[in-house]
């Protein structure tokens, strides 16, 4: 249960770096092509209410089950285990950004890969990643979709936390992150 809103926090200080991270990039000259940034949104956008459902599977289930399974079932299990824990979370964390062929993002999904390694490291199970990794996917394209529909982008990917919210999820990230690491594992 602790997962849920430790996840929701991770989401949000994700998202924010994500967001002030494209800025620096802009400011730089090397921001996301807008065809590429377009396309990442469109995956995401639901047409209809029939196509919620398809697109909740394809969207939040199968890519957090699937991805979860290869990253840290198997990439960061064999790793710790030939390696150690420090390689291997930081080495399923690297191939799990390395995946998503998107240098403009590789940082906030390096830093995801890493929460999602953390939690299968403390827990000994691969059920809070799978979680966390969802609930992030879905909050991704509630947030996509409150915006396209409603105009609502409080979710959205456009505009910042407030400070006192960025702060706020950071350190109850943090706090969250400190209480998992003590809880004892699940199997």
């Amino acid at each position: 249960l602790l997962t849920i809103p430790v996840a929701f926090c991770c989401s949000l200080v994700i998202a924010e770096f994500d967001l002030l991270l494209a800025d620096l990039l802009n400011i730089l000259g090397w921001g996301m092509p807008l065809s590429f940034e377009k396309n990442l949104l469109e995956i995401q956008v639901v047409s209809s209410l029939g196509e919620a459902p398809g697109g909740l599977a394809a969207i939040v289930l199968a890519q957090a089950l699937c991805e979860e399974l290869f990253f840290r079932g198997f990439v960061l299990t064999g790793l710790c285990a030939h390696y150690g824990p420090r390689w291997a979370l930081g080495g399923s964390a690297l191939l799990f950004a390395a995946s998503h062929f998107n240098p403009w993002q590789f940082l906030p999904l390096f830093l995801f890969g890493l929460f999602l390694g953390a939690l299968v490291y403390w827990t000994h199970s691969i059920y809070p990643a799978i979680l966390a990794h969802a609930l992030n996917n879905l909050f991704s394209m509630a947030g996509i979709n409150l915006r396209t529909y409603l105009g609502l982008d409080g979710m959205g990917s456009s505009q910042h936390l407030p400070i006192p919210l960025a702060v706020i999820a950071t350190l109850a990230l943090l706090a969250g992150l400190l209480l998992l690491s003590r809880q004892p594992t699940i199997m």
